[in-house]
């Protein structure tokens, strides 16, 4: 029984490094609090267009995941800025 355990939070494990490396823990740490404003000031459009799945861990990684989409685009248009500020600074 102990060694299904040992096998089940290995595979846990595993699965939560792989999602990290994909996303990235800036990423989600950047697009949380962004989810949480939109949540905020658009609770009852969001909650039309996205009920709930009724199973908690698929929510949550759900929101991991929508989490770290919105980081990578906030950080995507930080990077551009950038650019631009260097392009324009250098001329």
């Amino acid at each position: 029984m102990t060694d299904k355990k040992d096998e089940a939070a290995e595979t846990a494990k595993n699965v939560a490094e792989q999602f990290l490396g994909t996303l990235g823990l800036v990423d989600i740490v950047v697009g949380s609090p962004a989810l949480y404003l939109a949540r905020l000031h658009l609770t009852e459009g969001l909650t039309k267009e996205f009920p709930s799945t009724g199973i908690s861990a698929a929510n949550f990684l759900l929101m991991l995941t929508a989490a770290g989409l919105v980081g990578k685009m906030i950080v995507l248009v930080a990077y551009f800025l950038i650019a631009v500020c260097r392009v324009v600074t250098m001329r």
